[in-house]
């Protein structure tokens, strides 16, 4: 049995007593994940989540009470040691598109298997400079459809950033975010424009007119 300290402390949000109960059995039954609250509507996941202090908040994207996207914001609001995990329906790509552009850590699928919940909150729970994405393959490819994933203007403007070259560090300064919050909207924006280098999604980004840079000039 692991101590109380190396277990991942996991709050858990959801509309129904029998989809909490669910998710909260799967977890209870790893050695290393404990469900140390719950909430039924985004009030009563915001209340547990600031009296626990959990290391993850894994959200149902049907949540009741708080518009979602309130919600998350609250919860990020609590800071970088608070992982944010949402559960959504595969076609619910308008919600996960907009929760990852709010710089949301973790995308779980309601069609994912139990060891898949469990391994995505072990990802969230120990990295918080990456984007986990425990979706379908056609989930995938509609979000990396650029046409079909416009940059929020936070992601504009980190872009606009690296267009003028400057590095992540400087980036955070001049937004007044964390490098860590940097690289979550970078991550974002290379999946939205199906790019994979800071050249090339400044590029992408260039032609399809998202910038409003008198001078684009490259990023390195």
């Amino acid at each position: 049995m692991l101590r109380a300290e190396e277990q991942i402390r996991v709050v858990v949000g959801g509309r129904r007593d029998l989809f909490r109960e669910g998710v909260t059995k799967i977890l209870e039954a790893t050695p290393d994940v404990h469900v140390v609250g719950q909430g039924d509507t985004g009030s009563a996941v915001l209340a547990a989540a600031t009296r626990q202090c959990p290391d993850v908040v894994l959200v149902d994207a049907e949540l009741p009470g708080t518009a979602l996207m309130t919600l998350l914001r609250q919860l990020l609001d609590l800071g970088p040691s608070v992982s944010i995990a949402v559960l959504h329906a595969d076609e619910d790509v308008r919600t996960v598109s907009k929760a990852m552009g709010l710089g949301v850590h973790a995308f779980i699928s309601k069609e994912s298997t139990g060891a898949d919940l469990v391994a995505t909150i072990r990802g969230a729970a120990r990295s918080h400079d990456r984007v986990l994405l425990s979706v379908p393959r056609r989930m995938m490819e509609r979000l990396s459809d650029p046409d079909g994933g416009v940059l929020t203007r936070r992601e504009i403007e980190v872009i606009e950033l690296v267009a003028q070259g400057l590095r992540n560090s400087g980036i955070a300064r001049s937004l007044f975010i964390s490098e860590g919050t940097v690289k979550r909207h970078l991550t974002n924006i290379y999946l939205k424009l199906d790019v994979d280098t800071r050249i090339s999604a400044v590029n992408k980004a260039a032609s399809m007119r998202l910038l409003t840079l008198r001078r684009q000039p490259s990023a390195s």
